[in-house]
C-alpha cells in the first residue's frame, strides 16, 4: 500500500469515527462515551500500524550493495543480487623475457583472452616493473564477469608465425587489476 493510499484510508477513518460518534450521540448518548474510546483505540492502533508500515518499507530502497561492482548503489539498503563486475589485466615481461624472445627470433607477440585479440607489441619491448592496467603502451583488458565476482579465462601470446609463447588461465576479479608476468 502506498503512503498516499494510507494517508487517504486514515483520514477516512478519522472522519468517519467522528461521524458516527454524532450519529451514536444523537440515538444512544449512554453509550457515546464506550463508543468513542473504543473508536479511539481503533484509530490509535491504526496510526502506530501504518506508521511501523511506513518506516519499514519506506526506508528499504534496494539494489547493488557491493562497492567492488560497477553499478554500486551507496543509496541501497537492501541487496537485490543485481551487483555486475568487471575485471582488468595487464600482461608484460622484463628485460630477460625480452632478450629471450630475441634470441629465438621472436620479433613479434600478439596476446589473446579467451580467443580475443587484445593487443601486440614487439618481441624486443620489456617493462622494468609491474605497470597499471590500462597505462599507455601496456597490453591491458578488461572483462565484463557478469554477477560473479571472478570469473576465470584463457590466455595465449603468439609469435610472428602463430606460435604459442605463453598459455595459462587466470582468474581475474571484479573491480581488481590482475598483473600478469610472463617468464
Amino acid at each position: 500500500m502506498h503512503l498516499t493510499q494510507l494517508g487517504t484510508l486514515i483520514s477516512s477513518m478519522i472522519r468517519g469515527s467522528f461521524l458516527a460518534g454524532r450519529i451514536k450521540r444523537s440515538m444512544h448518548s449512554s453509550h457515546l462515551t464506550l463508543n468513542i474510546k473504543t473508536k479511539m483505540k481503533n484509530l490509535i492502533l491504526l496510526t502506530i500500524l501504518s506508521c511501523t508500515l511506513a518506516l519499514s518499507t519506506g526506508c528499504r530502497r534496494s539494489g547493488c550493495t557491493d562497492p567492488d561492482s560497477i553499478n554500486y548503489d551507496d543509496k541501497a539498503k537492501t541487496n537485490d543480487n543485481s551487483c555486475e563486475y568487471e575485471g582488468d589485466v595487464v600482461f608484460w615481461y622484463g628485460k630477460t623475457a625480452a632478450d629471450r624472445n630475441v634470441a629465438d627470433g621472436i620479433t613479434a607477440l600478439t596476446f589473446y583472452l579467451d580467443g580475443q585479440l587484445i593487443g601486440s607489441t614487439a618481441g624486443d619491448v620489456y617493462w622494468t616493473s609491474s605497470p597499471n592496467c590500462g597505462s599507455s603502451g601496456t597490453i591491458s583488458a578488461t572483462k565484463k564477469l557478469g554477477f560473479s565476482k571472478e570469473k576465470s579465462y584463457k590466455y595465449e601470446v603468439k609469435d610472428q608465425d602463430g606460435n604459442i609463447v605463453w598459455s595459462n588461465n587466470i582468474t581475474l576479479t571484479g573491480n581488481k587489476c590482475q598483473p600478469i608476468q610472463l617468464l
